[in-house]
C-alpha cells in the first residue's frame, strides 16, 4: 500500500494529458456481418439489466455511483435525470439509435419520456428480445426494427429526442450517423448520449495503465480472479491487442476517442454530466463480480477505488472516459 499511497501523492499534485493513439482503420462494410454475430449472440446470453454481466458497472455500489456523478443522487438514474432537468413533459416522437434489447427503452417509457419510440438496432436477436420484453412490460408506443446505423438513412425532421446509450462508440461512420441524426431531429430538438468517450479501441493510455496496475497490485488475490478463465489470477492490465477486435466485437470502442469533437462541431451542447470508468473501467472488467454486494469489506474497497478516482477527475489529472452529454440540433 505504501507505493500506492505514494503514487497518489504525486498524482494529486499535478496534470497528465489523455493522448489517443489513432484507430486502427476497418470498412463498415467487412465488421457488420462479425458485428451481428458478436451482438445476436451476446444478447441473447445476457439477462435484461441496466450493464452487461461482468462489465464495471454492474455491481450496485458502483451504480449508485455512478448515478450520483450524473444526476447528483444515488437513487436517481440518468433517464429519470434527463426527464426532470431538460424533459419533463416528455417529447411527441423518439428514436433509439442502436437500442440493443432495449433496456434504455423500457426505462424512458416507464417514466413518460415519450409518447412513441423508435428503435433500431443492428441485432436482429436484440430486436426480437426488444419486442418481447415491451410486450411483457404492457408498454406501448415502442416500434422496433432491424437496421444498420452506420448506413441507416433517417426520415427529414421526424423526431423530438434521439438517444444513444453506449452504442455510439460502436459506430464507423460517426460523420453520416450524426449528420443523419441532425436531419432528423425537428428545430431545438435533443440529442442525449450515455457514452464510452475514451480511448479508440481501448488503447489505454500509459497514465491509465500505471495507475490501474498500482491498483490491481493492491487487492488480495481473491478480487483478482478473473470470470470465465478457470481461476486465473490477473496479473497485469494491458492495452487490449488490436488483433483482439478480429475474434471479439469489431465495432468496440471504434472510433470512441472521436465523438466528443465531432458532436461539438455539429451540435450545441447544453450539459455534460461524466461519470468515470477511466481508472475503474480497466481496472475493475471482468473481475467485479469477485466483489460481493454482501460483504461490507467488499463495499469499502470498492467505495475508496470510486473515491481516488472522483479525486482523479475533480483535479483533472484524468479526464473521464464516460459521459452523458445533452445536446440539441441548432436552428
Amino acid at each position: 500500500m505504501g507505493a500506492l499511497l505514494a503514487w497518489a501523492r504525486r498524482l494529486l499534485t499535478r496534470k497528465q494529458g489523455h493522448g489517443q493513439p489513432q484507430p486502427a482503420a476497418e470498412g463498415a462494410r467487412e465488421v457488420v456481418g462479425r458485428t451481428v454475430g458478436y451482438w445476436d449472440q451476446a444478447h441473447t446470453a445476457i439477462g435484461d439489466s441496466p450493464a452487461f454481466p461482468g462489465s464495471w458497472t454492474s455491481h450496485p455500489v458502483v451504480r449508485a455511483a455512478v448515478m450520483r456523478r450524473i444526476s447528483g443522487r444515488s437513487d436517481l438514474d440518468w433517464i429519470e435525470w434527463v426527464k426532470q432537468r431538460f424533459l419533463p413533459h416528455g417529447v411527441e416522437r423518439a428514436l433509439s439509435m442502436g437500442c440493443g434489447a432495449g433496456h434504455c427503452d423500457r426505462a424512458a417509457g416507464k417514466v413518460g419520456l415519450f409518447r412513441s419510440l423508435d428503435g433500431i438496432d443492428v441485432s436482429s436477436a436484440a430486436i426480437a428480445l426488444a419486442v418481447e420484453r415491451a410486450n411483457k412490460a404492457g408498454l406501448s408506443g415502442l416500434s422496433y426494427r432491424v437496421a444498420d446505423i452506420n448506413t441507416e438513412l433517417l426520415p427529414q425532421e421526424a423526431y423530438d429526442l434521439v438517444v444513444f446509450k453506449q452504442s455510439l462508440h460502436h459506430v464507423d461512420a460517426l460523420e453520416h450517423v450524426l449528420g443523419q441524426v441532425q436531419r432528423t431531429l425537428r428545430p431545438r430538438a435533443w440529442l442525449v448520449l450515455n457514452e464510452f468517450i475514451g480511448p479508440s479501441r481501448l488503447q489505454w493510455t500509459d497514465e491509465q495503465l500505471a495507475i490501474a496496475n498500482e491498483l490491481l497490485a493492491a487487492l488480495p488475490e481473491r478480487l483478482r480472479q478473473v470470470a470465465g478463465a478457470a481461476g486465473r489470477i490477473r496479473q497485469q492490465i494491458e492495452r487490449v491487442p488490436l488483433t483482439h477486435f478480429a475474434t471479439a466485437d469489431p465495432s468496440e470502442a471504434v472510433r470512441s476517442a472521436e465523438i466528443v469533437p465531432l458532436l461539438s462541431a455539429g451540435f450545441e451542447i447544453v450539459e455534460r454530466r461524466d461519470f468515470g470508468g477511466t481508472i475503474l473501467y480497466p481496472l475493475l472488467q471482468d473481475i467485479i463480480d469477485n466483489f460481493d454486494p454482501a460483504r461490507d469489506a467488499d463495499n469499502a474497497l470498492l467505495r475508496l477505488l470510486l473515491a481516488f478516482e472522483d479525486q482523479l477527475l475533480a483535479r483533472r489529472i484524468l479526464p473521464s472516459d464516460n459521459a452523458v452529454i445533452v445536446a440539441r440540433r441548432p436552428d
